[in-house]
């Protein structure tokens, strides 16, 4: 049996209508403990998640400590009225989290081919605000797919900055692969 509809409405008011992990809308209410495991349909067994960290969190049950653990803390947030500044903090959490799906997703559908450097421009690298917003994204790629796609370059580019080589990727229009990386390397660093 799911959630009563006054359940889901009272997670849905004491998070400020977010998802306690990055922020997101709409919300969905999710069991910490499923049903089918015992999980009850409590309050306490309910947490406003987005729909991208439902999937990616939902059936982890590694993860049930820390999804308790953060809509805990979410709750504060909301109910001492902190809960805009941490939303604008957590945007740069939002446009990691959205740009790693985006760049898994293609790279599973097999568009760009099996190439984890084609997929960085397509999937919007040029979103993430910072050098920093990027580097934690591209880690985050290479936990998923097993492998850092810029791992050969990261010492290079880290001197020059990620925003400037994707930005000047972009514009050249080439995409990226090794030839195109060693260009722009080469450019920057003379």
């Amino acid at each position: 049996m799911p959630f009563s509809p006054k359940i889901k409405s009272e997670v849905r008011k004491k998070a400020h209508y977010r998802c306690c992990l990055c922020s997101g809308q709409p919300v969905e209410v999710h069991h910490i403990k499923p049903e089918n495991e015992g999980g009850s349909n409590t309050i306490d067994n309910a947490a406003p998640l987005c729909a991208n960290c439902h999937a990616d969190y939902g059936n982890n049950p590694d993860k049930r400590k820390e999804i308790r653990e953060r809509r805990d803390f979410w709750y504060e947030q909301c109910a001492k009225g902190l809960s805009e500044k941490f939303i604008g903090m957590r945007g740069s959490e939002e446009r990691i989290h959205n740009f790693v799906n985006r760049a898994c997703d293609l790279y599973h559908s097999g568009k760009m081919g099996k190439s984890k450097l084609a997929i960085l421009i397509p999937a919007g690298i040029n979103e993430l605000i910072n050098d920093e917003e990027i580097e934690k994204a591209l880690e985050q790629i290479g936990n998923r797919l097993s492998g850092h796609p810029l791992r050969a370059w990261k010492e290079r580019i880290k001197k020059i900055g990620y925003k400037k080589i994707f930005a000047e990727a972009s514009k050249s229009g080439f995409g990226l692969d090794k030839n195109s990386i060693e260009r722009l390397l080469i450019k920057f660093e003379t």
